[in-house]
């Protein structure tokens, strides 16, 4: 009995210190991590003027590319004039030519908008149809930028009209669901 409590005991040490000594080494390495991104974002923060807004997150992929999470409010025109020159001012510093956005899936085609050869007149009608929630920031952005700036809808494309369809059909029933 005494060996079984022995050899009971020997195990349930062996795994707490097992235990112990891999989530030590998992966690200092995680904290580095979580330290290093912290770092990153404080410093890119920095690079933007703090009147649009902020970078929410940013995330280094495997390849050494960063990915700047931008919030934003859609349909609200001071929201997406703000992405817009958050883009603008995150193009020219860092040169990026791809913008992935959610809402929309496949390439996104701003050429009608930034084939206008006058860009006062290209930015006013761009910047007309943002006012009127037709025309997102990031749309504005790629429509108005004197670089080749490409858009990429992220959505899954039946899931999300899916999804607005459900949505349309909340909207056609707002009436019922009040009263």
């Amino acid at each position: 009995m005494n060996e079984f409590k022995n050899s009971r005991f020997t195990k349930t040490v062996s795994l707490a210190i097992a235990f112990f000594t891999f989530f030590s080494f998992t966690f200092t390495d995680l904290a580095q991590a979580l330290q290093n991104k912290s770092q990153l974002l404080e410093t890119r923060q920095a690079d933007l003027p703090l009147q649009y807004g902020k970078v929410m997150d940013i995330y280094r992929g495997s390849a050494g590319k960063e990915v700047f999470l931008i919030q934003d409010l859609h349909c609200q025109p001071e929201a997406q004039r703000n992405i817009a020159r958050i883009l603008k001012d995150l193009s020219e510093k860092y040169e990026f030519a791809k913008v992935a956005m959610e809402g929309s899936f496949g390439k996104i085609d701003t050429s009608l908008l930034s084939t206008i050869p006058d860009k006062n007149v290209r930015e006013s009608v761009a910047g007309f149809f943002m006012e009127k929630g037709l025309l997102s920031g990031t749309e504005y952005a790629g429509a108005t930028s004197d670089d080749s700036l490409e858009l990429q809808g992220i959505e899954n494309e039946s899931l999300y009209r899916k999804d607005r369809e459900i949505l349309e059909s909340a909207y056609t029933r707002e009436d019922e669901v009040k009263n």
